[in-house]
């Protein structure tokens, strides 16, 4: 009597992209090397013959997914890299010819943010800020950030001002402008100001950046 042997004949990998990606999903045949962002979510799809199931094996992990009319679907959202072997199997046999792939993960990035300060020619006490953020997916956040304090102490708390932005576009420039003047500092007080920004990263939480601080001080 010849057993039936189990085969994988073809698959295809269908990746569903995070939202704030706004990728549209892919399905792809017979290629298991694939490179991800961070957070999509893999689906395999093996065709088989004569199977009973799938083995995928992680590392020292190995799943068993059943196969209904010799189809095996299995699904896993990346978080990191990691390579896989995929095999069949049926109640007689256990093919041991397997499928090797390797999976790789990229994160999403944290913004990046400079600025520039030029000072007004005629008033010391206002300023001119031209700057520029970058990012591999967008930002939702963009501000400038000051706070007033005298010796060691902050005398009054922080603000956040909103700088207006195009969240979609993963490089662009900024402008603000800002009046010292408005604050009425005392002898003694300073301020202290830096900008800060986040972008939006849908996996992990926004992730912010921010330029270093600057100060100013009554002459």
């Amino acid at each position: 009597r010849v057993l039936p042997k189990p085969n994988l004949l073809h698959f295809s990998v269908t990746l569903d992209y995070p939202a704030y990606l706004h990728k549209i999903t892919e399905t792809m045949d017979n290629n298991g090397n694939i490179t991800v962002p961070q957070g999509t979510h893999i689906t395999w799809k093996f065709h088989t013959a004569n199977a009973d199931e799938v083995q995928i094996t992680t590392g020292t992990q190995q799943i068993r997914i059943p196969c209904n009319n010799n189809l095996c679907s299995y699904g896993v959202q990346a978080r990191n890299d990691f390579s896989y072997q995929a095999s069949s199997s049926n109640s007689y046999l256990n093919n041991r010819d397997s499928l090797q792939y390797f999976v790789s993960v990229i994160p999403d990035a944290f913004p990046e943010i400079h600025v520039e300060r030029s000072q007004d020619s005629l008033y010391f006490d206002r300023f001119y800020f031209k700057g520029g953020i970058r990012d591999d997916y967008g930002f939702r956040k963009l501000q400038f950030v000051s706070f007033v304090m005298k010796d060691k102490d902050t005398v009054r708390p922080a603000t956040a001002t909103p700088i207006p932005f195009q969240p979609d576009a993963t490089a662009q420039p900024f402008y603000f402008y800002f009046d010292a003047q408005t604050l009425s500092l005392s002898l003694g007080e300073s301020l202290h100001y830096y900008f800060e920004v986040w972008d939006n990263d849908g996996v992990n939480g926004s992730k912010r950046s921010r330029t270093g601080e600057m100060t100013f001080k009554l002459p």
